[in-house]
């Protein structure tokens, strides 16, 4: 469980996110308005790069809370994009802040894992290499990460849904390609 002071800097830094940018966000701020000193805020973090590593990681853990299929890339995604549509001040006050490779490889990162899992379930019985399973992985990876990107660059706009939708019939076709190895 959380602490109340660890708590209490993440809901901070939240708020704080809702208002700024995140590169305008500092340790002092955020020490300022909790009333502790840094030497507590440093107890529990690094420094604020960590803070927003660890915050990322409290809200994606609270979006995945929410789902019935957790283990559905489709279902998780959908999640996301939505609280991403509900929130565009954050989400813009760390991406236009952040280092973009940083947020980009933080995002590639998590799609790895998780288009993982989709590749091995769409690929169980087929016959493909290891190899094979991790060209599968990376294209629908590099495929999400130009979908988030695209998502973010038309200010959170558009048919989540629908094109989660697509998204996937996208990639259960290339699966099926794939596994004919005329592609490899």
């Amino acid at each position: 469980m959380i602490n109340y002071t660890k708590k209490a800097i993440l809901d901070t830094f939240s708020e704080m996110l809702s208002e700024k940018p995140f590169d305008k966000i500092t340790v002092s701020s955020i020490v300022s308005k909790c009333e502790i000193s840094s030497n507590t805020f440093y107890y529990h973090f690094r420094d604020i790069f960590n803070l927003l590593d660890i915050w990322i990681r409290r809200e994606a853990e609270r979006v995945i809370d929410t789902l019935e299929d957790k283990n559905s890339w489709t279902e998780t995604l959908r999640a996301f994009l939505h609280k991403m549509q509900n929130n565009p001040d954050r989400v813009y006050n760390i991406w236009n802040s952040v280092y973009r490779e940083r947020m980009e490889r933080y995002v590639f990162e998590y799609l790895k894992v998780q288009l993982g899992e989709f590749t091995e379930k769409y690929t169980e019985g087929m016959g493909l290499n290891e190899d094979e399973k991790a060209l599968i992985t990376r294209f629908c990876s590099y495929s999400l990460l130009g979908f988030i990107l695209d998502f973010l660059w038309n200010n959170l706009d558009g048919n989540v849904d629908e094109a989660i939708k697509n998204l996937n019939e996208m990639f259960i076709g290339a699966v099926k390609r794939i596994s004919r190895k005329s592609v490899i």
